[in-house]
Protein backbone atom coordinates (compact mmCIF):
# COMPACT_ATOMS: atom_id res chain seq x y z
CA UNK A 1 0.00 0.00 0.00
CA UNK A 2 1.39 3.34 -0.95
CA UNK A 3 2.09 5.80 2.05
CA UNK A 4 -0.05 8.85 2.24
CA UNK A 5 1.98 12.12 2.28
CA UNK A 6 0.73 15.23 3.05
CA UNK A 7 0.98 17.25 -0.74
CA UNK A 8 0.80 20.90 -0.86
CA UNK A 9 2.20 24.26 -2.07
CA UNK A 10 5.95 25.35 -1.96
CA UNK A 11 6.32 28.61 -1.20
CA UNK A 12 9.48 29.34 -3.44
CA UNK A 13 9.24 32.83 -3.60
CA UNK A 14 9.42 33.39 0.17
CA UNK A 15 10.95 30.43 1.17
CA UNK A 16 13.89 30.42 3.96
CA UNK A 17 17.13 29.30 3.48
CA UNK A 18 16.54 26.01 5.95
CA UNK A 19 13.31 25.12 3.26
CA UNK A 20 15.56 25.91 0.04
CA UNK A 21 18.41 23.54 1.52
CA UNK A 22 15.53 20.81 1.78
CA UNK A 23 14.57 21.15 -1.52
CA UNK A 24 18.34 21.47 -2.98
CA UNK A 25 18.98 18.21 -0.99
CA UNK A 26 16.32 16.32 -2.54
CA UNK A 27 16.82 17.42 -5.79
CA UNK A 28 20.55 16.77 -5.91
CA UNK A 29 20.10 13.45 -4.48
CA UNK A 30 17.25 12.52 -7.20
CA UNK A 31 19.17 14.07 -10.39
CA UNK A 32 22.55 12.27 -9.01
CA UNK A 33 20.74 9.06 -10.09
CA UNK A 34 18.41 10.47 -13.25
CA UNK A 35 21.04 12.62 -14.71
CA UNK A 36 24.68 11.18 -13.25
CA UNK A 37 27.01 12.85 -16.22
CA UNK A 38 25.46 16.21 -15.79
CA UNK A 39 27.29 18.57 -12.85
CA UNK A 40 24.76 19.72 -10.17
CA UNK A 41 24.38 23.38 -9.66
CA UNK A 42 25.23 25.06 -6.53
CA UNK A 43 23.21 25.74 -3.45
CA UNK A 44 23.18 29.59 -4.53
CA UNK A 45 22.62 28.98 -8.60
CA UNK A 46 19.13 26.41 -7.12
CA UNK A 47 18.01 29.34 -4.35
CA UNK A 48 18.71 31.53 -7.51
CA UNK A 49 16.23 29.98 -10.00
CA UNK A 50 13.79 28.48 -7.31
CA UNK A 51 12.77 31.69 -5.70
CA UNK A 52 13.41 33.45 -9.38
CA UNK A 53 12.04 30.42 -11.61
CA UNK A 54 12.84 31.79 -15.83
CA UNK A 55 11.96 29.76 -18.20
CA UNK A 56 10.06 30.25 -21.82
CA UNK A 57 7.39 27.96 -20.09
CA UNK A 58 5.76 31.04 -18.46
CA UNK A 59 4.98 31.23 -14.57
CA UNK A 60 5.82 28.49 -12.48
CA UNK A 61 4.02 26.94 -9.36
CA UNK A 62 5.91 24.64 -6.81
CA UNK A 63 4.94 21.70 -4.97
CA UNK A 64 5.81 19.36 -2.23
CA UNK A 65 5.02 15.66 -0.26
CA UNK A 66 6.14 15.41 2.71
CA UNK A 67 6.10 12.13 4.38
CA UNK A 68 6.26 12.14 8.70
CA UNK A 69 7.47 16.07 8.37
CA UNK A 70 10.07 14.73 5.86
CA UNK A 71 10.31 16.38 2.00
CA UNK A 72 10.15 13.33 0.20
CA UNK A 73 8.98 14.91 -3.41
CA UNK A 74 8.83 18.15 -4.96
CA UNK A 75 7.32 19.25 -8.51
CA UNK A 76 7.24 22.44 -10.70
CA UNK A 77 4.45 23.10 -13.27
CA UNK A 78 5.17 25.54 -15.58
CA UNK A 79 2.19 26.85 -17.52
CA UNK A 80 2.94 28.78 -20.86
CA UNK A 81 0.74 32.34 -21.13
CA UNK A 82 1.39 32.77 -24.84
CA UNK A 83 1.57 30.08 -27.42
CA UNK A 84 0.77 26.78 -25.41
CA UNK A 85 -1.91 27.78 -23.18
CA UNK A 86 -2.97 24.24 -23.48
CA UNK A 87 -0.12 22.46 -21.98
CA UNK A 88 1.46 22.13 -18.96
CA UNK A 89 5.20 20.95 -18.67
CA UNK A 90 5.89 19.06 -15.26
CA UNK A 91 8.85 17.94 -13.50
CA UNK A 92 8.77 15.83 -10.54
CA UNK A 93 11.06 14.51 -8.40
CA UNK A 94 11.05 11.67 -5.74
CA UNK A 95 13.45 11.30 -3.80
CA UNK A 96 15.70 8.01 -4.29
CA UNK A 97 15.72 6.10 -1.31
CA UNK A 98 11.29 6.78 -1.47
CA UNK A 99 10.75 5.77 -5.14
CA UNK A 100 8.56 3.04 -6.05
CA UNK A 101 6.02 3.45 -3.15
CA UNK A 102 3.20 5.51 -5.79
CA UNK A 103 4.23 8.93 -4.52
CA UNK A 104 5.08 10.38 -7.91
CA UNK A 105 1.83 9.15 -9.39
CA UNK A 106 0.10 10.86 -5.73
CA UNK A 107 1.76 13.94 -6.62
CA UNK A 108 0.21 14.06 -10.47
CA UNK A 109 -2.76 13.04 -9.37
CA UNK A 110 -2.76 16.14 -6.93
CA UNK A 111 -2.04 18.29 -9.81
CA UNK A 112 -4.35 17.04 -12.32
CA UNK A 113 -7.60 18.53 -11.16
CA UNK A 114 -6.34 22.26 -10.82
CA UNK A 115 -4.61 21.44 -14.55
CA UNK A 116 -7.90 20.30 -16.16
CA UNK A 117 -9.89 24.11 -14.45
CA UNK A 118 -6.73 25.80 -16.25
CA UNK A 119 -7.57 24.23 -19.59
CA UNK A 120 -4.44 22.17 -20.23
CA UNK A 121 -5.02 19.15 -22.01
CA UNK A 122 -1.59 17.99 -22.52
CA UNK A 123 1.21 17.35 -19.65
CA UNK A 124 4.32 17.07 -21.28
CA UNK A 125 7.76 16.32 -18.85
CA UNK A 126 10.90 16.73 -19.24
CA UNK A 127 14.63 15.56 -18.29
CA UNK A 128 13.79 11.56 -18.35
CA UNK A 129 17.37 10.24 -19.02
CA UNK A 130 17.12 7.08 -21.92
CA UNK A 131 17.43 4.12 -20.44
CA UNK A 132 17.03 5.18 -16.92
CA UNK A 133 13.81 4.76 -14.05
CA UNK A 134 11.86 8.02 -14.85
CA UNK A 135 11.86 6.53 -18.50
CA UNK A 136 10.00 3.47 -16.94
CA UNK A 137 7.82 5.41 -14.81
CA UNK A 138 6.76 7.55 -17.49
CA UNK A 139 5.84 4.45 -19.93
CA UNK A 140 4.05 3.40 -16.91
CA UNK A 141 1.73 5.99 -17.02
CA UNK A 142 0.93 5.65 -20.98
CA UNK A 143 3.08 8.58 -21.73
CA UNK A 144 4.72 8.41 -24.92
CA UNK A 145 8.19 10.17 -25.63
CA UNK A 146 7.92 12.98 -27.71
CA UNK A 147 11.44 14.35 -28.43
CA UNK A 148 15.31 14.15 -26.84
CA UNK A 149 17.76 15.88 -26.32
CA UNK A 150 21.29 15.11 -25.98
CA UNK A 151 23.23 16.80 -22.86
CA UNK A 152 26.82 18.34 -24.05
CA UNK A 153 29.08 19.65 -21.87
CA UNK A 154 32.79 21.88 -22.80
CA UNK A 155 35.19 21.41 -20.07
CA UNK A 156 37.18 24.81 -20.95
CA UNK A 157 40.67 24.02 -19.56
CA UNK A 158 40.49 20.67 -21.45
CA UNK A 159 40.06 22.41 -25.08
CA UNK A 160 42.47 24.14 -27.17
CA UNK A 161 41.34 27.65 -27.69
CA UNK A 162 42.13 27.79 -31.49
CA UNK A 163 39.05 25.53 -32.04
CA UNK A 164 37.31 28.85 -30.94
CA UNK A 165 39.61 30.60 -33.94
CA UNK A 166 36.19 30.47 -37.20
CA UNK A 167 36.09 34.12 -38.17
CA UNK A 168 32.87 35.79 -39.92
CA UNK A 169 31.97 34.26 -42.97
CA UNK A 170 32.41 36.98 -45.94
CA UNK A 171 29.85 39.62 -46.15
CA UNK A 172 29.52 39.47 -42.32
CA UNK A 173 30.55 40.94 -39.56
CA UNK A 174 30.27 40.22 -36.08
CA UNK A 175 28.56 42.23 -33.66
CA UNK A 176 27.87 41.42 -29.59
CA UNK A 177 26.03 43.05 -26.05
CA UNK A 178 25.24 42.08 -23.04
CA UNK A 179 21.57 41.98 -21.68
CA UNK A 180 19.68 44.28 -24.04
CA UNK A 181 19.93 44.19 -28.00
CA UNK A 182 20.95 48.14 -29.49
CA UNK A 183 17.88 49.83 -30.81
CA UNK A 184 19.17 49.58 -34.10
CA UNK A 185 19.13 45.91 -34.50
CA UNK A 186 15.71 45.04 -31.88
CA UNK A 187 13.45 44.25 -34.86
CA UNK A 188 16.05 42.42 -37.00
CA UNK A 189 17.31 40.32 -33.92
CA UNK A 190 13.29 39.08 -33.08
CA UNK A 191 13.27 38.31 -36.34
CA UNK A 192 16.49 36.03 -36.18
CA UNK A 193 15.46 34.29 -32.86
CA UNK A 194 12.40 33.03 -34.70
CA UNK A 195 14.68 31.05 -36.88
CA UNK A 196 14.81 28.45 -33.78
CA UNK A 197 11.11 27.41 -35.55
CA UNK A 198 12.77 25.57 -38.06
CA UNK A 199 15.13 23.58 -35.22
CA UNK A 200 14.14 20.10 -35.15
CA UNK A 201 11.42 19.17 -32.03
CA UNK A 202 10.72 15.49 -32.92
CA UNK A 203 7.00 14.71 -32.00
CA UNK A 204 5.98 17.35 -29.41
CA UNK A 205 3.32 19.52 -29.62
CA UNK A 206 4.87 22.57 -28.00
CA UNK A 207 5.18 25.18 -30.12
CA UNK A 208 8.30 27.25 -30.54
CA UNK A 209 7.73 30.80 -28.88
CA UNK A 210 7.07 33.15 -31.61
CA UNK A 211 9.73 36.49 -31.04
CA UNK A 212 8.41 40.00 -31.59
CA UNK A 213 10.43 43.43 -30.45
CA UNK A 214 8.40 43.68 -27.04
CA UNK A 215 8.65 39.85 -26.16
CA UNK A 216 12.73 40.53 -26.35
CA UNK A 217 12.54 43.47 -24.25
CA UNK A 218 10.35 41.34 -21.78
CA UNK A 219 12.46 38.65 -21.95
CA UNK A 220 15.31 40.60 -21.22
CA UNK A 221 13.92 42.59 -18.31
CA UNK A 222 12.82 39.47 -16.45
CA UNK A 223 16.34 37.78 -17.19
CA UNK A 224 18.02 41.29 -15.36
CA UNK A 225 15.61 40.49 -12.88
CA UNK A 226 16.05 37.08 -12.00
CA UNK A 227 20.07 37.60 -12.16
CA UNK A 228 21.06 36.38 -15.01
CA UNK A 229 23.79 37.94 -16.86
CA UNK A 230 23.33 37.30 -20.75
CA UNK A 231 25.34 37.56 -23.57
CA UNK A 232 24.58 37.58 -27.08
CA UNK A 233 26.64 37.56 -30.42
CA UNK A 234 25.32 38.22 -33.61
CA UNK A 235 26.29 38.24 -37.53
CA UNK A 236 25.21 41.31 -39.17
CA UNK A 237 25.22 41.14 -42.85
CA UNK A 238 26.90 44.07 -44.54
CA UNK A 239 24.55 44.12 -47.52
CA UNK A 240 21.55 44.65 -45.62
CA UNK A 241 22.70 45.36 -41.63
CA UNK A 242 20.08 42.87 -40.34
CA UNK A 243 21.01 39.97 -38.07
CA UNK A 244 21.48 36.88 -40.36
CA UNK A 245 22.09 34.78 -36.54
CA UNK A 246 22.73 34.59 -33.24
CA UNK A 247 23.59 32.85 -30.58
CA UNK A 248 22.95 33.38 -26.68
CA UNK A 249 25.13 32.63 -23.52
CA UNK A 250 23.96 32.76 -19.94
CA UNK A 251 25.77 32.93 -16.55
CA UNK A 252 23.32 32.57 -13.93
CA UNK A 253 23.20 33.96 -10.30
CA UNK A 254 25.02 31.76 -7.95
CA UNK A 255 26.84 29.83 -10.67
CA UNK A 256 30.11 32.00 -11.80
CA UNK A 257 31.94 28.82 -12.81
CA UNK A 258 29.37 27.88 -15.36
CA UNK A 259 28.20 29.06 -18.42
CA UNK A 260 24.81 27.67 -20.51
CA UNK A 261 24.76 28.03 -23.91
CA UNK A 262 21.08 28.42 -25.09
CA UNK A 263 19.96 28.88 -28.66
CA UNK A 264 21.79 29.23 -31.96
CA UNK A 265 20.09 30.13 -35.46
CA UNK A 266 20.90 31.33 -38.52
CA UNK A 267 18.59 32.87 -40.82
CA UNK A 268 17.48 30.28 -43.57
CA UNK A 269 18.97 32.89 -46.05
CA UNK A 270 22.34 33.04 -44.23
CA UNK A 271 22.57 29.75 -43.93
CA UNK A 272 25.33 27.35 -46.15
CA UNK A 273 28.27 30.09 -45.08
CA UNK A 274 29.45 28.34 -41.65
CA UNK A 275 27.71 31.93 -39.74
CA UNK A 276 26.92 29.29 -37.13
CA UNK A 277 30.41 28.44 -36.09
CA UNK A 278 31.66 31.44 -36.40
CA UNK A 279 28.97 33.36 -33.62
CA UNK A 280 29.92 30.24 -31.27
CA UNK A 281 33.48 30.38 -32.02
CA UNK A 282 32.98 33.61 -30.97
CA UNK A 283 31.00 33.55 -28.01
CA UNK A 284 33.59 31.32 -26.31
CA UNK A 285 36.25 33.53 -27.37
CA UNK A 286 34.48 36.66 -25.57
CA UNK A 287 33.17 34.40 -22.09
CA UNK A 288 36.24 33.31 -21.47
CA UNK A 289 37.90 36.66 -22.06
CA UNK A 290 35.47 38.51 -20.12
CA UNK A 291 34.73 35.43 -17.30
CA UNK A 292 38.33 32.79 -16.99
CA UNK A 293 36.85 32.11 -14.00
CA UNK A 294 34.24 30.25 -15.73
CA UNK A 295 35.14 26.36 -16.15
CA UNK A 296 32.27 24.97 -17.85
CA UNK A 297 29.98 25.42 -20.81
CA UNK A 298 26.38 23.20 -21.20
CA UNK A 299 24.28 23.13 -23.54
CA UNK A 300 21.00 20.75 -24.36
CA UNK A 301 20.97 20.12 -28.61
CA UNK A 302 18.08 18.32 -30.12
CA UNK A 303 18.74 14.83 -30.96
CA UNK A 304 17.42 15.07 -34.77
CA UNK A 305 19.99 18.41 -34.64
CA UNK A 306 22.85 16.55 -36.13
CA UNK A 307 24.27 19.51 -37.16
CA UNK A 308 24.27 21.44 -34.77
CA UNK A 309 25.89 18.50 -32.75
CA UNK A 310 28.97 18.47 -34.96
CA UNK A 311 29.19 22.15 -34.88
CA UNK A 312 29.29 21.59 -30.77
CA UNK A 313 31.73 18.60 -31.04
CA UNK A 314 33.60 21.05 -33.16
CA UNK A 315 34.43 23.59 -30.89
CA UNK A 316 35.01 20.85 -27.84
CA UNK A 317 31.72 19.78 -26.57
CA UNK A 318 31.56 16.32 -25.33
CA UNK A 319 28.10 14.55 -25.16
CA UNK A 320 27.32 13.19 -21.40
CA UNK A 321 23.32 12.00 -21.50
CA UNK A 322 20.15 11.78 -23.71
CA UNK A 323 17.40 12.32 -21.68
CA UNK A 324 13.54 11.94 -23.70
CA UNK A 325 10.61 14.57 -23.10
CA UNK A 326 7.13 12.85 -22.79
CA UNK A 327 3.77 13.87 -23.77
CA UNK A 328 0.35 12.56 -22.14
CA UNK A 329 -3.16 13.67 -22.44
CA UNK A 330 -4.58 15.20 -19.01
CA UNK A 331 -7.21 12.98 -19.81
CA UNK A 332 -5.77 10.05 -20.60
CA UNK A 333 -3.49 10.53 -17.65
CA UNK A 334 -6.02 10.97 -15.02
CA UNK A 335 -7.89 7.64 -16.00
CA UNK A 336 -4.86 5.75 -15.47
CA UNK A 337 -4.51 7.49 -12.06
CA UNK A 338 -7.91 7.20 -11.05
CA UNK A 339 -8.72 4.01 -8.45
CA UNK A 340 -11.18 1.24 -9.75
CA UNK A 341 -13.06 -1.07 -8.08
Amino acid sequence: MSPIVEITPFPAGSASDALIREYYDLSAAAFQVDLPGRPLLTFEAMAARVRSPLSPYGPHHFYQARLAGRLVAVAVVMLPDSENTDVAVVEVRVHPDQRRHGIGSQMLRHLLPDLRARGRRMLTHTGFAVGGTGQGWAEWLGASRAHAFVLQDLEVGDVDPRLWAAPAPAGYRIESWRDSAPERLLASYAAARNAMHDAPTGDMTFEVPQWTPQRVRKYEADARDAGRETFVVVGIAEATGAVGGYTEMVIFAGQPTRAMQFDTAVRTEHRGHGLGVALKSAMMRWITREHPNVERVSTNTGIDNVHMIRVNHQLGYLTNETVAVYEVPVDQLTRRLTPTG
